[in-house]
């Protein structure tokens, strides 16, 4: 131990945590009652995090809209938004808290100890002292207000949280959950929604919204976490002397208690609202789960997860096999939940009949049965077991930071015993007790056990109902119309001043005095050398290679890129296809289901998908097929017969399975296009002018989803053709001329000793056919997309011709994103208008988009985006406030990127034409921005918008009324 733990906690044990190359060390602090946990390790990016208990007694909400309002200031800290302050303005890697079922958590991350400091001292003054208590107002915006603007304008109820339910609740996937826990758990807080249920959130009072704060955030239901590289010390004296020694300990009754095993499974039918234009049919959603116990058997918690691997993940896996055979569901999902005290295991088909429902459960069931008489495949359970661990020791978290990870996966055990934090974090010995239990029925036991005798379970139908949205939106609106007829003149008149006096205190920004009271680095703290690109090129048996000098980890991550230039417009649907299926189906030596045990038992991941890569300066696209193998270096033997396997040999010719991963494909996006409707509907605008857009919306968005649609209509003949066209393409795709390697590894001079007999196995066909022409005669079509949905996705795009604004360099539009998602944006489409997001998008090429995210508003929210030139232009900062958007800038360009993103850098160098010199130039930019620079922007932001791009997907009706802003209205889904 490298530190000195203060007088003023006690040790309660310590661990090492080999697994993750950490010490771990309980505390408690003696005066308070506060739990402490330290992780030591080397790690650059330190995570902090503190924790509540909250468990809610009602679906008001209450739980998440304390959550939001915490970060409204505080004593310390009385600026009305400290959060977007620190995200403006600090070097973090990550800033944000989160409402669970059972907990609120509030965690940061930053590799600068300074900032560090700084993100911890806000945070904790934050959740202690919040200024929730003086404004009533923060309540009001953040959870939910009536609104007024005359004594004729219908009364509404409106709130950034009571938005972001409205949206998160327009998604079947959230109602799944909702109404199986519901049912799963009624004795427990789980049986409430604490995020919020629209219609429940405004029965919450402003009192009570202050009681739960008073009833749970006190330290002694306080779980308080540091990780990394840091003096202990001197943090653990900074929360004692300043929060933690100012408390007493304290009896809080926050138990969440264990859910009595149900007398029988609970059969459940509800229902989800669509358009009159879709089709009930292929639209229901079925769930199947179980409850199955607490998760504090590190052995059992992994073995669930394996069983997640050979019943659904697999390819090939015996429940989504067994299901898809009967034609029930184009998309089977679900697995092993680990974020309830009791786990839950649940099974889910999208895009089923409701007939079908009894015949699900059944299938389910008897396959089950069948698993347990005849046993699991041992090599099922050994690829399930490899494929966890391999991921769970890389620990490739992306860009989040692991500790963030790790603290999350802590607080499953950690919040019901003191002592169980490092129960998931110590893996090794686990796995090996897996693996011995391969060998005998242990996993037949728990599907016995836990799935087919165990009654506390729930089979849920939810059913598409046509106009079910419009009728719950008349319902809101008579509520409310019933309710305004209600009142007297006097009291609408008070609505409508409060209405006005949120609007004021809204549109008032902070005190100099309250900013200034928030912490800022310099630009004196931050670097001025810009991360560098360092790899290296080199040719191995006529192949180009790139590869980045650095420690892996003894992983080798191998990407091949295949040029797919010279294919026309027309196939490039088809070649998504073709990365979608690849790895999914019979090969010559493996069926699919033992391609995919095959893949899992040897390797670390084997991926496929269309990459484009978009020209730094020309705007140009080119677009390749990824296809990515992970493995240890040892394994790279297995990675390069594997590759062999599945690009040269892989059989075409089972249509009726080619088809279900089709129709799984077509339902994964039809999701993504509900919880990300902002990056789709931006693509979209965007592809209206751009032909890289174009293609990403061809073959990830609206058009793609279109595509599929259609190709699943086919008449029999035309969709016996589809397996003969996969397999021209990929004759034609992977061969050694088309390819590019990035090889990411440890021994490079291994590599290129192996990698040329691979290389060798590929056809030499040299492709005659020049680059195809993708250029696109883009028109201006505005459209909407209506859907189901309560809110919106609104986006704005456009462009300029960088040659003629020599101003509107990178850098600079690198801080002006900081501005417009922090102050602009932010204050009139989140705070004013009640979305949950908004975003502003700036190429280097001259396309910029800005987006919003469940947004109540449509109409309002175009004309926020159409004023943005104007705003740019008479923008006046301090000095303050410019140096807060330069360190915002800057945090983006350095955040922390592990050996895969680091070696995936050269890839993106390669094919974009970017340069070292760029990015210093780049980061000089931001540096030595001045607002004079950033005002010159008004001109290139007002050519951009004045074509008026726009797209929107959200609720029909308000697309309908807002009709006049699209050339084209239309449904989405059919």
């Amino acid at each position: 131990m490298a530190f000195t733990i203060p007088k003023q906690y006690e040790l309660l044990t310590k661990q090492q945590l080999s697994d993750i190359q950490s010490t771990g060390y309980i505390l408690r602090h003696i005066k308070s009652g506060a739990r402490v946990v330290l992780i030591e390790n080397t790690q650059e990016n330190k995570v902090f995090s503190i924790g509540f208990k909250t468990p809610p007694k009602d679906s008001t909400g209450v739980a998440h809209i304390v959550e939001h309002t915490t970060l409204c200031g505080s004593k310390l800290y009385p600026a009305k938004d400290p959060f977007i302050e620190l995200a403006k303005g600090s070097l973090n890697t990550f800033l944000n808290a989160m409402t669970f079922s059972d907990k609120t958590i509030y965690p940061v991350a930053s590799c600068n100890q300074k900032d560090f400091c700084n993100l911890m001292s806000v945070y904790m003054d934050a959740v202690f002292h919040p200024n929730m208590y003086h404004n009533e107002k923060l309540f009001r915006q953040e959870g939910w207000h009536y609104e007024l603007s005359d004594l004729d304008s219908d009364l509404i109820y409106n709130g950034v949280v009571y938005n972001e339910m409205k949206g998160a609740f327009s998604s079947p996937d959230e109602l799944i959950g909702y109404y199986t826990t519901m049912h799963l758990y009624p004795d427990t807080p789980y049986a409430v929604e604490s995020g919020g249920y629209p219609p429940a959130i405004p029965d919450l009072s402003y009192e009570a919204f202050l009681d739960f704060h008073r009833q749970y955030y006190h330290p002694s239901n306080s779980y308080i976490y540091l990780y990394g590289d840091m003096d202990f010390t001197e943090r653990l004296r900074f929360m004692d002397e300043n929060y933690l020694s100012s408390y007493d300990v304290l009896s809080i009754d926050c138990e969440v208690p264990l859910q009595k095993p149900l007398p029988q499974v609970q059969t459940v039918r509800e229902y989800y609202g669509i358009t009159q234009e879709e089709s009930e049919e292929n639209n229901c959603y079925f769930a199947w789960t179980r409850v199955l116990c607490e998760g504090t058997d590190p052995v059992k918690y992994l073995a669930f997860q394996v069983l997640e691997y050979v019943l659904l993940n697999s390819s090939g896996a015996v429940i989504t096999q067994a299901l898809q055979d009967a034609g029930i569901g184009q998309d089977v999902y679900g697995g092993f939940s680990t974020s309830l005290r009791q786990n839950m295991f649940e099974i889910i088909a999208k895009g089923a009949n409701k007939e079908q429902f009894d015949a699900f459960c059944q299938i389910i069931e008897t396959t089950l049965l069948q698993l347990v008489q005849n046993k699991i495949p041992k090599k099922t359970l050994l690829a399930g077991i490899n494929s966890m661990e391999f991921r769970m020791r890389e620990a490739d978290f992306g860009s989040y930071p692991a500790g963030l990870m790790y603290v999350i996966q802590a607080y499953e055990t950690w919040l019901h015993d003191d002592l169980a934090p490092f129960v998931h974090l110590d893996f090794g010995a686990s796995f090996e007790k897996l693996r011995e239990l391969v060998s005998g029925d242990y996993f037949e036991q728990l599907i016995e056990t836990y799935f087919l005798k165990n009654a506390h379970g729930c089979h849920l139908c939810l059913a598409p109902q046509k106009g079910l949205t419009q009728k719950q939106d008349e319902e809101i609106a008579q509520k409310l119309a019933q309710k305004k007829a209600s009142m007297t003149k006097e009291q609408l008149l008070e609505i409508i001043q409060k209405t006005k006096e949120l609007k004021e205190f809204q549109e008032t920004p902070s005190t100099k005095e309250e900013l200034e009271s928030i912490p800022l680095l310099s630009v004196s703290d931050i670097r001025k050398e810009a991360n560098l690109l360092n790899y290296q090129e080199s040719t191995i048996d006529q192949v180009p290679v790139l590869h980045t000098p650095l420690s892996t980890s003894g992983i080798a991550y191998l990407d091949l890129y295949f040029d797919l230039s010279h294919f026309s417009l027309e196939k490039l649907p088809y070649l998504v296809l073709l990365a979608t299926v690849l790895a999914d189906m019979d090969t010559k030596s493996y069926s699919y289901a033992a391609l995919s045990d095959e893949i899992a038992v040897k390797l670390g991941g084997f991926s496929t998908q269309l990459r484009q890569f978009v020209h730094t300066t020309t705007g140009e696209s080119r677009i390749a097929l990824e296809v990515r193998v992970k493995s240890l270096e040892r394994a790279k033997p297995d990675a390069y017969h594997l590759l062999e396997e599945v690009l040269l040999a892989t059989d075409f010719t089972d249509q009726k399975h080619l088809f279900d991963l089709i129709g799984r494909k077509k339902a994964q996006l039809q999701s993504k296009i509900n919880d990300s409707g902002h990056t789709i509907s931006a693509t979209r605008a965007c592809s209206y002018f751009d032909t890289s857009s174009y293609l990403a919306d061809l073959c990830g968005g609206i058009g793609m989803y279109q595509f599929l649609e259609k190709l699943l209509e086919e008449d029999s003949s035309k969709k016996q053709q589809l397996g003969s066209i996969l397999q021209a393409l990929s004759q034609e795709v992977f061969t050694k001329e088309n390819l590019l390697v990035n090889a990411t590894v440890d021994d490079f001079e291994d590599f290129a000793k192996t990698f040329p007999a691979f290389v060798e196995k590929l056809p030499q066909k040299k492709c005659t056919r020049p680059k195809a022409n993708w250029d696109i005669c883009q028109t201006k079509q505005n459209e909407g997309f209506g859907t189901a949905a309560q809110i919106q996705y609104v986006a704005r795009a456009g462009f300029f011709d960088p040659k003629k604004y020599p101003q509107a360099t990178p850098g600079a539009f690198d801080v002006l994103k900081v501005v417009m998602n922090y102050e602009y944006l932010w204050k009139n489409i989140r705070v004013l208008g009640g979305a949950y997001g908004c975003f502003a998008h700036f190429r280097k090429d001259g396309l910029m988009f800005f987006a919003s995210y469940r947004d109540p508003q449509l109409e309002k929210t175009n004309d926020v985006i159409e004023a943005l030139a104007d705003y740019v232009g008479s923008l006046t900062l301090s000095d303050r406030d410019l140096t807060k958007y330069i360190i915002g800038a800057i945090a983006t360009m350095d955040m922390p990127k592990n050996a895969l993103a680091k070696g995936e850098r050269a890839i993106v160098a390669k094919q974009t034409g970017l340069t070292n010199e760029m990015l210093q130039k780049e980061r000089d930019d931001v540096l030595g921005m001045s607002q004079e620079k950033l005002r010159m922007l008004a001109s290139p932001i007002q050519a951009a918008l004045s074509k008026k791009y726009l797209c929107v997907i959200g609720n029909a009706s308000k697309i309908k009324e807002a009709a006049s802003l699209f050339d084209e209205t239309m449904p989405l889904f059919h």
